[in-house]
């Protein structure tokens, strides 16, 4: 476990995908002197979900091919090239597993077809070799509950932490479903999220990407 590297992964999700959302002042309340903000647009569930993508990958996606590819072409399509968001966000405290993002991806290389369907491969490539650990996985969470209570994630000043009953009962109840099931449970973006950030994204492992499209890894 590398919890300095779990909390960098934490803390890049929140400013790419809550602090730019959030007012440049921020007032101080109760006893700390730092101001702390509980992540509204970044939820619990957003960044279980990132935690999941980094252990799991995105294997339930490839599942049916055909299916698969149509929902990648669509979403790619769809995308709107721009530089708002990073092209790669690590996601994996080994930093091989990445989101890479739509939006920047079409803004670097355009709709080049070879280079789209390339990208696709990659996805399938990543999906296909990622297994992951339950018990490893259980290790992250328990480290962000640490890390969340500890408040020692910040951006620009300001400490972004969930109150601790919230996270505490959400990540419970993970565990009670993975007893109950023996799976640990998948879930989407928070509506909040989906509204603010509009994800377009695959999962990649980055030795498919230097593989593939070294172009990208310079």
């Amino acid at each position: 476990m590398n919890p300095l590297m779990l909390r960098k992964i934490i803390a890049l999700q929140y400013q790419w995908h809550e602090a730019r959302f959030q007012p440049e002042r921020v007032s101080i309340s109760g006893s700390d002197p730092i101001p702390v903000v509980e992540p509204k647009i970044c939820t619990v569930q957003d960044i279980y979900k990132c935690l999941h993508q980094g252990e799991f990958g995105m294997g339930h996606l490839i599942e049916d091919i055909d299916q698969a590819r149509t929902w990648f072409e669509r979403e790619f399509e769809e995308a709107i090239p721009g530089e708002e968001e990073p092209l790669g966000e690590i996601i994996s405290i080994d930093g091989q597993t990445l989101r890479i993002n739509f939006r920047p991806y079409k803004a670097r290389v355009g709709k080049d077809s070879v280079v789209r369907e390339k990208l696709f491969q990659i996805c399938v490539e990543s999906a296909r070799s990622s297994q992951g650990s339950p018990e490893h996985f259980f290790t992250l969470l328990e480290t962000f509950l640490q890390l969340n209570q500890s408040h020692t994630i910040q951006i620009k000043g300001i400490i972004y932490a969930f109150p601790f009953k919230v996270l505490e009962g959400f990540l419970e109840g993970i565990q009670q479903a993975w007893r109950d099931t023996g799976q640990v449970p998948v879930y989407h973006h928070s509506e909040v999220y989906r509204i603010h950030n509009r994800p377009a994204y695959r999962v990649v492992k980055r030795k498919f990407l230097a593989e593939l499209l070294p172009s990208l890894m310079g």
